[in-house]
């Protein structure tokens, strides 16, 4: 039976059994046997409760050291604070973070292990604490014994208060090499982003919605932004005209639902001064597993270019114009004005073979053969002349007001003896107030070249009418109607180009080779006016053209 010596419970036994000795004097036997039966059971039982006691005592330790190990083995530093912030419990985790000893750390301010430039943080976050009895989170910089600085993440809890004094349980994690990554990070970003900066082609990046979430300096300046900011935000539509918009979106719309990139696409925009400009968009998608979260991509102004390709596209064209002009010439040159000098070359030639031969009336008849060849020829070779200089940009240019009857008058003059051997009425029927603003010598080339082709294409016996009337305040509309063979559809299409030959024989054999039409086209034009064309064979042709009236 175990020794119970000096110890409270001991007394109690002692006192409880001298009870028992007293009463055991009027106990009979068999009393006594039953009183000593039960003393032992309840001996029995106090060696199991103890046993039992001991069982969870040594429990209790088994755990006490388990979490004491577990406390001081985390990868984790854990401190408990009292309210001013003085260090009440600490675990190895701390000590080896600090590279301090436990027992230096303890009773301690904790601002002595923090940086003096992020103190204020901590005491922010420990006002919060008790304030808002929220858990706080924040990070900051702490100092090793041998002066070593690292970043740490404080997370912090309030404990329950004891004695009315509040406590504080922080967790402290070693972030230091996160920082440096971040930092490694934010200074690659900074070096790409000055990179990317610095180029001259634009580069933007957009959410799916086609918003900027970042672009460069010089897709700014391409938009005529001084400040990349002012596009962030912002759409490519903003910029894009009205008439652009439904083509662009369906491109991007379609690189965004069929993940698709676009290797470059020319597209027109309104810079935010008014200006139009050509950029050449690429656009890729950016992906997170299989969905697109937007595009990226590269913009460059091609403004230059393009102008250079319409500059290029009108020499082409230019160059094709100067080509048939050429081809005209020289097909004039090598037919129309070789025609009459073969027949001029035939009538000299018989004429000096034996002139004696000829009678009066014959020398008469070949003379006036000769005249009407040599007034074609001179015709013909002053329309050449007059598009030449046209062509050359040297022919003068000097509009003034005019009644127009009186230059149709006096250009009527010299064609209506051509008209006369035809048997054909010239009508005029201008008003003697019509007024115009032309130059003289351009417009009576005209009116001459289109009153000679109407008395070319007529028959014996037509009539050719002459009018005017106001197609607009502005504008002054006269006809030259006649009543000849009328030209097909076909060659109505021709005329005016210098690339068709429509030239063809008047009713009497008359020459034609279709320059006249074109200088009258290019003498109206240069004065602001029109000339067009309706006809039907057989039934005649009106040539119309428009001039600016004299205010």
């Amino acid at each position: 039976m175990p020794e119970y010596k000096n110890t409270e419970l001991r007394k109690r036994a002692e006192a409880r059994m001298n009870k028992l000795i007293d009463e055991t004097e009027v106990l009979t036997p068999q009393q006594t046997q039953e009183l000593l039966h039960e003393i032992q059971v309840y001996q029995i039982e106090l060696e199991m409760q103890n046993d039992e006691l001991r069982n969870i005592q040594l429990d209790l330790d088994k755990s006490r050291e388990k979490y004491f190990n577990l406390f001081n083995q985390a990868p984790v530093g854990f401190l408990t604070l009292s309210e001013e912030g003085i260090i009440l419990e600490a675990n190895l985790r701390v000590s080896t973070l600090l590279g301090v000893e436990l027992n230096q750390i303890k009773n301690k301010f904790i601002t002595q292990f923090i940086c003096f430039e992020n103190q204020d943080t901590y005491y922010v976050a420990r006002k919060n604490l008790i304030k808002t009895s929220k858990n706080q989170t924040f990070e900051l910089k702490m100092k090793k014994k041998n002066g070593t600085v690292f970043w740490a993440r404080f997370q912090s809890v309030l404990s329950a208060k004891t004695d009315d004094k509040i406590k504080c349980s922080i967790s402290i994690c070693d972030i230091n090499e996160q920082k440096n990554a971040e930092n490694k990070l934010k200074e690659s970003e900074e070096k790409y982003r000055k990179l990317v900066n610095e180029v001259n082609d634009g580069f933007y990046v957009t959410n799916s919605n086609g918003g900027f979430t970042f672009v460069n300096n010089a897709l700014a300046k391409i938009m005529g932004l001084s400040n990349s900011e002012e596009l962030i935000g912002r759409n490519f539509l903003e910029f894009i005209p009205s008439g652009k918009v439904a083509e662009f979106s369906n491109r991007y719309r379609k690189g965004i639902e069929q993940n698709l990139s676009n290797d470059g696409f020319d597209v027109e925009i309104n810079q935010i001064n008014g200006q139009t400009a050509f950029l050449e968009i690429t656009a890729v998608p950016i992906k997170k597993g299989n969905k697109v979260m937007g595009m990226h991509g590269i913009v460059r102004d091609v403004t230059q270019r393009k102008l250079a390709e319409k500059l290029l596209e009108k020499s082409n064209k230019d160059l094709v114009k100067l080509n048939a002009e050429k081809d005209k010439l020289f097909s004039i040159i090598a037919h129309d004005l070789r025609s009459p000098f073969q027949g001029f070359l035939g009538l000299t030639g018989l004429m000096a073979d034996d002139i004696s031969e000829f009678s009066t009336i014959d020398l008469s008849r070949l003379a006036k053969k000769m005249n009407q060849t040599a007034e074609n020829l001179f015709k013909l070779l002053q329309n050449l002349l007059e598009w030449a200089q046209v062509q050359k940009g040297n022919i003068n240019f000097d509009p003034k007001s005019y009644f127009f009857n009186e230059i149709v008058k006096q250009d009527i003059r010299p064609i209506k003896q051509m008209a006369i051997e035809k048997g054909i009425s010239i009508v005029n029927e201008i008003s003697d107030k019509q007024k115009i603003f032309a130059d003289e010598n351009m417009l009576r080339t005209v009116v001459r070249n289109l009153l000679t082709n109407a008395v070319k294409f007529s028959n014996n016996g037509g009539e050719i009418t002459i009018s005017a009337k106001p197609a607009n305040q502005h504008l002054l509309e006269i006809d030259v109607r006649d009543t000849g063979v009328g030209i097909s559809k076909n060659n109505i299409k021709k005329l005016f180009r210098i690339d068709e030959k429509v030239g063809s024989k008047g009713t009497a054999g008359e020459p034609s080779t279709g320059l006249g039409l074109l200088l009258s086209k290019e003498f109206i034009e240069k004065q602001g006016g029109k000339i067009w064309v309706k006809s039907e064979l057989g039934t005649g042709t009106t040539f119309s053209f428009s001039l600016p009236v004299s205010n």
